[in-house]
This record gives C-alpha cells, sequence and structure tokens, in this order.
C-alpha cells in the first residue's frame, strides 16, 4: 500500500494522517506480518518516540486498523486489519508455524459468531499450520 491509500485510510475512520502513523503502518506492507511493539519500537526507534509508538497502536486498534492477538507463546502481535470492517466482527487467523506470516481468514459463519459472542471467547481465533507457501 502506498502512502495515499494509508492516508485515505485513516481518514475513512475519522482519524488525521500524521507521519508517525504512516511510518508505523507501512511497517505492515509486507504481506500478512505480524509485529510485537518491541518490533514495532525496534523499526521505528530513531523517527517516533517509544510512549508515541504504544499511542499510536492503541489507537489504530481502537479503530479497527490494526489487529492485536496473543499467540500461542503469549506474545501480543498485531497485523493490519485488510478485510474487516466492523469492530464486532470476529477475525479468524492462521499463523504460519514456518514463516510467522498471519493472515485473515473469510468471516465466519453467522451461528460461529454467535456462539463466540455468547460465551464471551477471544475475537481472534487463530489457527496455527503452515500457509500454501510453506507447504511446498
Amino acid at each position: 500500500m502506498n502512502d495515499l491509500i494509508l492516508k485515505d485510510m485513516l481518514k475513512a475512520r475519522g482519524l488525521r494522517a500524521t507521519a508517525s502513523r504512516i511510518l508505523l503502518l507501512n511497517l505492515f506492507n509486507t504481506d500478512h506480518i505480524a509485529l510485537m511493539h518491541s518490533e514495532i519500537r525496534s523499526h521505528l526507534r530513531n523517527k517516533v518516540d517509544r510512549v508515541s509508538v504504544y499511542r499510536i497502536v492503541a489507537v489504530l486498534v481502537a479503530h479497527n486498523i490494526l489487529i492485536g492477538f496473543v499467540d500461542n507463546g503469549g506474545n501480543e502481535l498485531f497485523i493490519l486489519n485488510r478485510y474487516k470492517e466492523v469492530a464486532e466482527e470476529i477475525v479468524p487467523l492462521v499463523k504460519c508455524e514456518n514463516c510467522q506470516r498471519v493472515p485473515q481468514l473469510p468471516s465466519l459463519p453467522f451461528e460461529y459468531e454467535m456462539i463466540l459472542k455468547q460465551n464471551k471467547l477471544s475475537k481472534q481465533p487463530i489457527f496455527h499450520g503452515l500457509c500454501t507457501s510453506c507447504q511446498v
């Protein structure tokens, strides 16, 4: 995604397209990459201060631009939300055990979403396996 698309994405959700937000979002332009806070801070070390990184990530998650989830190792990771418009929708994810990509799956059937919501289960069901690229 180029900067213009990222700016439009931010503005569509009522956010200002600041240079820091654009820099942070550009880290997620790689195909389905998931990053921890520490990795985001490391990439932006000389450009955005630590507190601003945490604040920007929190704002982007709250506005459904980034999706935060916890993997099996207890690490909080973030990916760019490429498909879901509504924050209340459940976002099923697949984490490739080989390349660590985290693509989003299509929406769950309505009945599944209702059961997950009724039982107050995670909004991010995470499946682990191998992506199609790594199965070769």
